[in-house]
């Protein structure tokens, strides 16, 4: 009986972390990715208005930002999946899945939080403030903060449980 019990932890560990590992890549391909090409736009804005060689720069530079941030996402989206298999995996072992769990998916949503707020702010510099550039960030950042909440409660050490 021990040992199934002990597969189904690392079963559920694995589901913890399929999810973990599909939030976190749609967090950096979705509103991280949207966030740095908010950044690069708003960095090209002067340009815009400037000399032909300057506005000629603009696309270019857009397209170069836009490409190596993919690649750099994608690359990060490696390193977190392996790393968060593993911080689960050892969690299973030292009886704190449940708390790794918690925190992995709450610098997720403060990240999320982070990259909605950057477009909010950019949206809202170009005039395309609309009440949604208020609620998302804000219901973002009261997930964060009550994921943050419901950390600082667990136990850190599981022989107190």
């Amino acid at each position: 009986m021990s040992q199934a019990r002990q597969v189904s932890k690392y079963v559920l560990a694995w589901g913890l972390w399929a999810l973990t590992s599909t939030l976190g890549v749609l967090v950096w391909f979705w509103p991280v990715r949207d966030a740095i090409s908010s950044i690069a736009a708003a960095a090209t804005m002067g340009a815009r208005q400037g000399t032909p060689a300057q506005q000629f720069q603009v696309p270019l530079t857009l397209n170069a930002v836009d490409r190596f941030s993919v690649l750099a996402l994608g690359a990060l989206s490696v390193l977190m999946v392996v790393a968060v298999e593993h911080y689960y995996r050892t969690g299973v072992e030292q009886r704190q899945l449940f708390r790794r769990f918690v925190q992995v998916t709450a610098i997720e949503s403060g990240v999320l939080f982070v990259a909605l707020a950057i477009q909010a702010t950019y949206q809202g510099v170009l005039g395309l403030f609309t009440a949604w550039s208020v609620w998302l960030p804000t219901g973002v950042l009261a997930v964060t903060v009550i994921l943050s909440w419901v950390l600082t409660r667990m136990p850190k050490d599981p022989s107190s449980v």
